[in-house]
This record gives C-alpha cells, structure tokens and sequence, in this order.
C-alpha cells in the first residue's frame, strides 16, 4: 500500500475523480506540510466530505484548486493515456459498457449508481 510505502506520508494528493469519497483517503496519506490538488471536483455535490478547517490547520495542509487547463493539456492527457493504456488500471475506473449516444439515459442511470468513477460513452457510435 501508499502508506506502507511512505510511512511518514506523501507530499502531494491529487484528486482527478470527482468523487467525494476519495477525499478523506487523499488527506489521510499527506504529510504534515503536503499540498492537495482538486482537479475533479467541478459539480455541485462536491462538498469535501470530513475534511475540517481543524485537519487542514494541525497538518499544515495548503490546499489547491485547479480548472483552468489548455486545449494543450488534454492533448497531452489522452496520449499519456494512450502510451499507457496497457499497464493503467483503466477497468477499476472505467465502466465495463459503453453506451452510444442514442443511450445517454442509461448512461447517466449507471452514472448516479456511483459503481464506477466514470462511465463511458461513445459518441462516435450513435
């Protein structure tokens, strides 16, 4: 695990799911003194769950929110993504169906169960 890893804990969490639930984990990793990054958390259930003003304080924690990123920067996520399709764990993430847009419905029916971090939609395939 992480923190068998880093006893004494991690510089920096980034959170890229959305998902509110990872939140608490992410803190719990960070040294005293660590930076966390939200980068996921544009909705408006996004309430940081257990995370206090008391945490953030005692742990010397700076917090960062990040939303502004270029046309560059999603260019450079999907070839990463793509160069290392084979060895990340995409399917602990990813839904295992994808649904056309003609399905988008369901799509968001499977979205709201929370079973999945993201769930895929080909909007190539109608």
């Amino acid at each position: 695990t992480i923190r068998e890893m880093y006893p004494r804990g991690v510089d920096v969490a980034v959170e890229m799911t959305g998902a509110k639930h990872v939140i608490h984990e992410g803190v719990q990793l960070l040294r005293n003194g660590g930076h966390y990054s939200f980068t996921g958390m544009v909705h408006p259930d996004s309430q940081l769950s257990s995370l206090t003003g008391e945490t953030i304080i005692r742990k010397c924690l700076t917090i960062r929110g990040v939303h502004n990123y270029t046309p560059w920067n999603l260019e450079e996520a999907v070839k990463f993504l793509d160069e290392f399709r084979e060895e990340l764990p995409l399917e602990s993430v990813l839904s295992p169906t994808s649904y056309r847009l003609s399905q988008i419905n369901e799509a968001f029916q499977q979205a709201h169960t929370g079973s999945y971090c993201r769930v895929v939609v080909d909007c190539q395939n109608i």
